[in-house]
């Protein structure tokens, strides 16, 4: 069985917040097309409340991936 090294670890973690961050980036776009093609802002404010969900776990997968990564680091 083959030890994993923090190195390893590192750059895995790396591979992991760099993909969700670029996920992130691609639907912060969408919803900012989606915010700006409302017929009003009141239009925009329901769209963006029923987003809510899933943007927090894209967010929120993110930011996992982010302390994963900076635990790594030290």
């Amino acid at each position: 069985m083959a030890r994993i090294t923090k190195r390893e670890l590192k750059e895995e973690a790396e591979k992991k917040l760099t993909e969700a961050y670029n996920l992130l980036r691609v639907h912060e776009k969408v919803w900012q097309d989606e915010w700006d093609a409302a017929a009003n802002p009141f239009v925009a404010w329901e769209g963006y409340k029923k987003q809510q969900p899933q943007r927090q776990t894209l967010v929120r997968a993110w930011l996992d991936a982010k302390n994963t990564y900076n635990n790594l680091r030290d």
